[in-house]
């Protein structure tokens, strides 16, 4: 129970399954007008996240829903999102973007959203390009960043 306004407290609720991932979580609304939210997570054979779906539901009353939409950043409309691993456990695509990776450090992004990462032999980022623009990254004898 979380104290809200006005007085009042507000009950969130979470659902897990047998190996204790989270399955859902709800969010609420509280008053008339305001809107509770669900969560849900589903998850692959291994163990890996693999979907989300978040609903929400406007109340008219404190108790009752009266309207439900799955929104997006822009408004009401499909929100989904689905996750893909490569075999040795690398996300690989995340609603709609892919992640690339370099195959002498196989856990090394070096591509994502359309941008480009780029590391020296040890494993530091040593470039970054996002949008157009290069970022640089040098680093001392012991690996501890120097400069951008």
């Amino acid at each position: 129970m979380v104290p809200g306004t006005g007085g009042g407290t507000f009950r969130f609720d979470y659902g897990y399954n047998e190996a204790d991932q989270s399955l859902t979580t709800r969010y609420p609304g509280g008053n008339a007008g305001q809107q509770d939210e669900t969560v849900s997570y589903t998850y692959n054979s291994v163990g890996q996240m693999s979907g989300g779906e978040r609903q929400r539901r406007l109340r008219e009353q404190p108790s009752r829903a009266t309207a439900a939409a799955r929104p997006t950043a822009t408004g009401t409309g499909p929100y989904n999102h689905t996750y893909a691993y490569n075999a040795i456990g690398n996300l690989t695509s995340y609603a709609g973007n892919s992640y690339t990776y370099g195959s002498g450090k196989p856990h090394a992004v070096t591509a994502a959203y359309n941008n480009s990462y780029g590391y020296d032999a040890v494993g530091n980022q040593t470039s970054r390009t996002i949008g157009g623009v290069v970022y640089t990254f040098t680093y001392d004898y012991e690996n501890r960043l120097t400069g951008i």
